[in-house]
């Protein structure tokens, strides 16, 4: 509906909801008049006559302008969501908008269209320029004129197709009232269990019937829609759902699950009637996917909050009946959180206890399971890392070491105690937590987790020799294991020659080496003493960094001069084998380079002086006889071999 609205006139006579109720249902009493009009809102708005429509004390522009009001407040145009709800309706069932079957047999035109069919085309060929509906109405006014001696011959036509149209209908009636197997259209509200029979197919007729999808299903079931169009059922639905409090919608939802626990045992009863296979053929046939949790696994321990809910429930929820099932658990929720210790104690003890009880259960069951070594074993609860990683291998893995957690970050969320809290918490506990630590406690993860990486590459390593290369490969796949690459590019470490000087080390070395002399009483380990010496290196200014680099530049002339004068020292060959090997020292050799090593160079080109020793492989240099140049850590690298 869009179009221009009249601006509502002030009037002295305030509308109540009384008054507004009393305007709509006016409105619609005249619309129910015009349902012959077809076509859009505004076309049926003309047609409005407001003198009916109004009442005392509001005239008939008082009440015009009123809906004018009420229209700018209404949603004019559906959304494509309401549009694809009923397209899907209608896709779903192509007769639900159609009040006549297409197999039942059409109704026998009158004898005054009898007449005007006949007639048509002569009439059509002789008037051209007339449009249909004039000529019709001509036609009928001929038909008016005829004398009763020619209009009884087309009433006695019309009485033939009358009789034929009777025997049609009977057999219509017939043929369509003798298949009760098959699925019918809902043409009234019937109850739930009729409707639920006649979804069944025939391969499920000692089937229990399905459930309900969810809660909102069963309320649209129960919902008397007698005198409504099939067109406005969804709409009326969600209406009336949303004017449900949150107490009435959750005893819906509750019904729902009762239905949903009584339809699962009734079908593991029906099952059991048959073998394995014929099982699969009639959940396939049906439709119904396979149970993800085993029947006889053991159901897991509710932690102490929720045992203080499940004790306290009762009596609250006849305290505050008004309050819905969501609210009432978080207020026993925060009731818990706010006990003392000692009546906490109470609860977490009889977790405690019945998670012994648990893992007792488990044990057995998985005993249980593990005699049947030939089958494999459907994932079916969510436990500890290391059941799951078992249960995902296939038999040919069985022996495999478990893979390692993914990254440090991992490693500290599994060992962080989360009880009490609801599962839908932990993401954000974990975060919170994990940012409240110091960085030297992250490395502390992430030096486990490379740790773990590595004892796993060697345990896979020692698995993998038992097979040969055809299998190995077939066993990586199998477990989502990328095959490492063999062409690893690592950083060769050119060997020194005897003699040749060594390269000075840059700025932050030499301020952290004289200031870890300083710290040496305030901080005993060493880590920490470089950590504060190269903090201060990051915190000093250009100005009082520059004296460092200075001195870096007078070791570096010395360095050059050393360096060329040890190279003359060398033969040809070796002369020739050194510049190959060590590229990056020929700007040391040049002759130009013992006047100014440094002199054009950029603040820039200055990251050399500059960078920082944030690298344990770094704070390894203050052993002061280290290599000029480093290898490059390979500790992500986890690589194993194939034989």
């Amino acid at each position: 509906m869009s179009g221009t609205t009249t601006v509502p006139e002030e009037s002295d006579t305030e509308w109540t909801q009384e008054d507004t109720q009393e305007l709509l249902a006016a409105m619609k009493t005249i619309a129910a008049r015009q349902k012959h009009i077809k076509g859009t809102y505004l076309k049926a708005l003309k047609h409005v006559d407001w003198k009916e429509v109004a009442f005392d004390p509001f005239t008939p522009e008082a009440c015009k302008n009123k809906w004018g009001d009420i229209l700018q407040k209404l949603q004019k145009i559906r959304t494509l969501a309401e549009i694809l709800v009923e397209a899907e309706d209608v896709i779903s069932n192509p007769l639900m908008n159609t009040k006549i079957h297409p197999d039942h047999p059409k109704r026998p035109t009158p004898p005054n269209a009898i007449f005007c069919e006949e007639n048509w085309v002569s009439y059509h060929n002789k008037y051209p320029d007339i449009g249909r509906p004039t000529l019709f109405r001509r036609l009928a006014n001929k038909y008016q004129a005829l004398p009763d001696e020619e209009k009884a011959q087309y009433e006695k036509k019309f009485n033939l197709a009358t009789v034929e149209y009777k025997k049609k209908k009977e057999e219509f009636k017939k043929q369509y009232e003798s298949r009760p197997n098959k699925k019918r259209k809902k043409l009234s509200d019937d109850s739930t269990d009729q409707m639920q029979e006649e979804e069944q197919t025939e391969d499920a007729i000692c089937m229990p019937p399905k459930p309900p999808f969810n809660g909102y299903n069963i309320f649209c079931k129960e919902q008397p829609m007698t005198g409504l169009p099939n067109t406005a059922y969804t709409s009326v639905w969600a209406q009336r759902w949303s004017n449900l409090t949150d107490r009435e919608r959750e005893r819906y939802t509750f019904r729902c699950k009762q239905m949903k626990r009584e339809y699962a045992v009734k079908l593991n009863e029906y099952l059991k009637t048959f073998d394995q296979e014929e099982q699969q053929k009639i959940l396939k046939a049906n439709g119904i996917k396979t149970p993800k949790i085993h029947p006889d696994h053991p159901k897991r321990p509710i932690p102490p909050n929720a045992i203080f809910c499940e004790e306290n429930w009762v009596r609250y929820h006849n305290m505050h009946q008004d309050i819905s099932q969501r609210k009432l658990f978080r207020r026993l929720d925060n009731k818990y959180q706010a006990l003392p210790d000692e009546e906490k104690a109470q609860y977490e003890e009889k977790f405690n206890l019945a998670t012994v009880e648990y893992k007792k259960k488990k044990e057995e069951f998985k005993k249980q399971r593990e005699s049947r070594p030939n089958k494999k074993r459907k994932k079916l609860s969510d436990d500890s890392t290391d059941q799951m990683q078992e249960e995902e291998q296939t038999e040919d893995a069985i022996c495999m070491p478990p893979k390692p957690p993914f990254n440090g970050y991992n490693i500290f969320c599994k060992e962080q105690p989360m009880t009490g809290l609801p599962n839908t918490a932990y993401t954000s506990v974990w975060a919170q937590r994990w940012s409240n630590l110091t960085d030297r406690e992250r490395e502390r993860y992430t030096f486990r987790c490379k740790q773990m990486k590595r004892e796993y590459a060697v345990k896979l390593n020692e698995y993998l020799k038992t097979f040969d290369q055809e299998e190995q490969q077939k066993i990586l796949k199998a477990n989502g294991i990328k095959t490492p690459k063999r062409d690893v590019k690592t950083k060769k470490v050119p060997k020194k020659i005897p003699g040749e000087p060594k390269k000075p080390i840059n700025a932050n070395i030499i301020f952290c080496k004289k200031q870890m002399v300083l710290f040496k009483e305030t901080f005993p380990n060493s880590r920490e003493r470089f950590a504060k010496a190269n903090q201060m290196w990051r915190k000093l200014s250009y100005e009082d960094k520059n004296c460092f680099i200075q001195e870096v530049n007078e070791n570096m002339k010395g360095y050059s001069m050393q360096l060329q004068k040890w190279f003359k020292t060398l033969s040809r060959a070796q002369q020739e084998s050194y510049r190959t090997s060590n590229p990056s020292k020929l700007k040391y050799l040049a002759e130009n380079c013992t006047k100014e090593p440094f002199a054009n160079r950029t603040s820039d080109s200055e990251d050399e002086i500059f960078e920082d020793c944030n690298s344990e492989q770094e704070w390894k240099m203050f052993d002061f006889e280290e290599d000029e140049e480093e290898e490059e850590e390979d500790d992500e690298n986890i690589t194993f071999e194939m034989f």
